[in-house]
């Protein structure tokens, strides 16, 4: 599926330890020559960067629109790159349409949207964001959980829901829970690592 890493680039230097390098990208960046050409000559792997958000896809009448997506896989397919999905559930990416949903609504339109695109795209990406920035320690729950529309309509299993939806529709993808602010030496952030650990 993927070409060989090109000599003396990122990919190649990521290679030889097993990994993959490489960039978020939007459909505008393809407009850019040298952008372009810098993706090509670096990375081995793409993550569209607002492409597959729910608020991104879904268009008036709540119709899931993946034409920009579509854009982006096929100039990674074209290129023989990697696609790294991102993401399938946020709290900042939730349409306006559901966001004062009842519970009920939300939890079918949530569970829609994952299944929906999961599906329309298994076998053609390498990995997913499942679930992206789901702790918030400042919010002061146990679990170290944030406050979000998904832990309100579907409780604290969500993050497994997705997890399992997402499994059976794309065996083969890796499958990320995606958080930020770990990495960092303060209390705020060992914290924060506890509670992703857990």
């Amino acid at each position: 599926m993927h070409h060989e890493p090109k000599k003396s680039s990122l990919s190649s230097a990521a290679a030889q330890n097993g990994m993959l390098f490489g960039t978020a990208l939007c459909t505008s960046d393809l407009l850019s020559q040298p952008l372009a050409s810098a993706i090509l000559r670096n990375c081995s792997i793409v993550t569209p960067e607002y492409e597959l958000k729910w608020d991104a896809l879904c268009r008036p009448q709540s119709k899931l629109d993946y034409a920009a997506a579509d854009k982006l896989l096929s100039f990674a397919s074209d290129n023989a790159l990697a696609v790294h999905g991102h993401t399938l559930w946020w709290h900042e990416a939730i349409p306006l349409s559901f966001q004062r949903n009842s519970d009920k609504h939300f939890r079918e339109a949530a569970l829609s949207h994952l299944t929906n695109t999961v599906a329309r795209f298994a076998g053609q990406l390498h990995s997913w964001d499942v679930v992206n920035e789901p702790l918030e320690p400042a919010h002061g729950r146990g679990d170290g959980l944030r406050e979000t529309r998904f832990l309100k309509a579907l409780g604290p299993d969500y993050i497994e829901i997705a997890f399992r939806e997402a499994a059976l529709l794309d065996p083969k993808a890796v499958l990320v829970l995606n958080e930020m602010g770990l990495e960092y030496h303060s209390s705020a952030a060992e914290r924060k690592r506890r509670q992703m650990l857990a």
